[in-house]
């Protein structure tokens, strides 16, 4: 089964295209229930670091090929940094849906739209920036 027919995810579509399609495909995953790590908290209005590094735990089963560390920038507005290293491996496709899929698994988790942009790229390394929108 091609990667594309079970995710929705349409290959060899423009970034914005992947970001989109990777974003719904973490809201349907989500609703699905099969990942606690997915689910938000019902009187959730905003991102903390628990469920952030709660939903990273899944890191080493999606991408076995790279590492992932996750701090808070700052409170107002919620910023967190995620550093991914050992990322030689890590093709940029998967980078750019990637950012798709946590930010619409975010987004769920703090009920409210959550941006994640990816930023200082490198060969084997890159940042993903989670920003809570207000």
């Amino acid at each position: 089964m091609a990667l594309g027919s079970c995710t929705g995810i349409r290959l060899g579509r423009p970034p914005r295209s992947l970001l989109a399609d990777a974003s719904a495909a973490a809201t349907r995953l989500a609703e699905t229930g099969l990942y606690v790590q997915l689910r938000g908290d019902s009187k959730a209005a905003t991102l903390d670091l628990a469920p952030v590094k709660r939903t990273l735990s899944l890191w080493n089963g999606m991408v076995s090929f790279s590492k992932c560390t996750c701090t808070q920038e700052s409170d107002a507005p919620r910023v967190f940094r995620i550093d991914v290293s050992e990322a030689a491996r890590f093709p940029r496709v998967l980078r750019i849906s990637n950012a798709g899929f946590l930010e619409g698994v975010f987004s769920g988790i703090a009920q409210c739209k959550v941006s994640v942009a990816l930023e200082d790229e490198r060969r084997d390394r890159f940042v993903y920036r989670v920003c809570q929108l207000v």
